[in-house]
């Protein structure tokens, strides 16, 4: 579909297409539980890019739910119930959306968004053997998805590959040139496996652009990482960027640990302990990541540590 293709590039001016698309296809069909799932994936996407974050947060449970009152068992509209879910507070946030995926998969087993957010949930929580069960899966259903790329790469960054993570991503951007998903994690694992030039240059040229995607931002905010200039770095978190990442415990902790590479600790430390306090509980992950470095001295950095040893040693899924 191409609405799905426009949202996986994360920013506005393709989901303003994907809703055109949608929008057409509905005034077309008429009410489709398919179109209301899909309308839900890109109010989602818009907030995760800090777009009228309240109202489009209720326009994608609105349309999620318009859905399932259509079709109760529709594994796309599960999947967005899922997403939505992970503003919730941890656990609830982990565990409501594994349980929303887990029923999307019993009602379709092939459901691509299902197999994605399965994968991502057993990432970010350090368990990679159970998310690359479901990485291969993906791989198996649908090859030639570019999809693949990024569920195979996260897998590969968050169980410390940097070099395979690398490939992946490259891949991704082969498939999708100016994708600002694609190129800033390019860029970020050029950045990983010490690029540090090729990183700088990719974002300069990522930078010519007029994307809105909050990964331009993220690129910016490494750039600067890898420059030492703590204060430009500090001055991309914005009250907006700010209240976008503070939401989503994932990129609470993309942010931490690029300020902790620009050298701003203290408030590399406060999104780090926001990132564990919302449930980013990756400790083999946290322990490897290289811009961490500058950090790892502080005693607030260990205290930290020991929490998230804790709940990734603690943390199961439901039964």
């Amino acid at each position: 579909m191409k609405a799905d293709r426009e949202v996986m590039r994360f920013d506005e001016k393709s989901l303003d297409s994907a809703l055109v698309y949608l929008q057409t296809a509905i005034d077309i069909m008429g009410d489709n539980a398919e179109l209301f799932s899909a309308m839900a994936n890109v109010y989602s996407q818009y907030v995760n890019l800090g777009v009228k974050q309240e109202d489009y947060l209720e326009k994608a449970r609105e349309y999620a739910m318009k859905a399932l009152a259509l079709r109760p068992d529709l594994s796309s509209a599960l999947c967005q119930l899922a997403n939505l879910d992970n503003y919730e507070d941890y656990p609830k946030n982990i565990l409501d959306s594994y349980r929303y995926y887990e029923r999307a998969l019993v009602a379709n087993p092939t459901e691509i968004r299902a197999l994605h957010g399965m994968a991502a949930v057993y990432e970010q929580v350090g368990k990679p053997p159970q998310a690359l069960v479901f990485v291969e899966r993906m791989e198996r259903q649908d090859p030639l998805n570019p999809r693949r790329y990024i569920m195979r790469g996260y897998y590969c960054l968050y169980d410390c590959q940097f070099g395979p993570a690398q490939e992946q991503f490259d891949l991704l951007r082969r498939a999708d040139p100016t994708s600002p998903l694609a190129q800033s994690s390019y860029a970020w694992l050029l950045a990983c496996n010490g690029k540090r030039d090729e990183a700088i240059a990719l974002i300069d040229q990522m930078g010519k652009g007029s994307s809105s995607s909050v990964m331009t931002v993220f690129s910016l905010l490494l750039k600067y990482g890898l420059l030492n200039d703590r204060e430009s770095a500090l001055r991309l978190i914005t009250p907006d960027f700010r209240k976008t990442c503070s939401r989503d415990f994932e990129w609470s902790y993309w942010v931490a640990s690029r300020l902790s590479l620009a050298g701003a600790k203290s408030e590399a430390l406060d999104w780090l302990e926001h990132a564990v306090d919302r449930g980013f509980i990756n400790y083999p992950f946290l322990g490897c990541d290289p811009f961490l470095n500058n950090i790892r001295g502080e005693e607030r950095y260990k205290k930290i540590m020991e929490r998230a040893k804790y709940e990734w040693e603690h943390f199961e899924v439901p039964k």
